[in-house]
Order: structure tokens, then sequence, then C-alpha cells
């Protein structure tokens, strides 16, 4: 039973340093949004997962792997805002408090990874748990520790996407 723990330990551990390397690249926005999603599935070993992000008022379906939703769209409703205040939490239980119940069923949701940047939710991956078993509670530590990378990664994405708007419109006004 120990070699088993260790290998696991092991093998978290690993995953780790390829999440902090991965997720401390200069990527661009939509790099990381594809990218990072990709990661992330396949890292932690999704069955099915859907990644949405914010735009305008509404949360839109960009990627998604082995559900048959070719589009998809959430309102942002208030108690869908109020996941932000859940910062550094994976959800895995009480879906009906954030989603509405036609999503919950149709994506199956075992857990959902917030993408919060500073205290707005800008995304979220949704998910219908592992391939195979459920998630361990190490499992979900480094799940946790993930998607705290990946918010940081967007954040600062974010951040170098409006300095560089800012810095157009600065050179546009001195022309």
């Amino acid at each position: 039973m120990d070699g088993v723990m260790k290998k696991d330990n092991v093998q978290h551990c690993g995953l780790l340093l390829n999440s902090i390397d991965f997720f401390s690249q200069s990527l661009h926005l939509e790099q990381l949004t594809y990218y990072g999603y990709e990661f992330v599935h396949q890292n932690l070993g999704l069955k099915s997962s859907a990644l949405f992000i914010l735009e305008g008022d509404q949360y839109i379906l960009k990627q998604h792997k082995e559900y048959n939703h070719d589009t998809y769209a959430l309102d942002n409703e208030s108690k869908m805002k109020t996941i932000a205040t859940l910062f550094g939490r994976i959800i895995t239980h009480d879906f009906d408090s954030y989603f509405q119940e036609d999503f919950i069923e149709s994506f199956n949701l075992k857990m959902v990874i917030p993408l919060i940047v500073k205290d707005r939710l800008v995304g979220f991956i949704a998910s219908d748990g592992k391939e195979e078993g459920v998630f361990s509670e190490d499992e979900m530590q480094v799940a946790g520790a993930m998607m705290q990378l990946m918010n940081t990664a967007y954040g600062n994405a974010l951040n170098f996407s409006e300095l560089e708007v800012k810095n157009y419109e600065t050179r546009q006004k001195n022309i």
C-alpha cells in the first residue's frame, strides 16, 4: 500500500510541476483559452468537459470534448455571479445553487472548475467527472492547484491584452 501511495504522490507532484511549467508561460488569451482547456482536460483525466467563456451577458460554449453540443449559451444570472465568492473552490455539489436544471442535466455535471479573475467569473470548465472512478482527495487538491494556476495565468493574459489596447490607443492619439 505504501508503494502505491508513493507512486500516486510522485504522479501528483509531476502533474503539479507540469502545471506550473505550462501556466507560467507567456500565452496570449486565445492560446491560454484553447491550450489551457486542453491541458486541464487531459491532465485531470476528464471523461467529458466543456469550456464556457463570458461574452457580454452570456457564457458561451467555446470548446468541448465528448459532449453532443455544438453551441450552448448560458445567461449570466445573479446566482452564477456568486461563484466568484467561492474563489479557490471547485464545485462538486449543489449545482442547482448556481446553474439552471436543464444545464445540469444536459452536461451531467459532476464538477465545475471556475475561471475567476479578480472578483469576476470569466468562464468555467464543466465536466461529468473522470474517465475512470471518482476523484480522490489528493486529486482534488491537484485540480484546485491547477485551477489557481490557470486563473492567475488568465488574469495575467487579460491584463496584458488590456495593456496592449491602451498602448495602441495612446500611440494613435500621439500621431
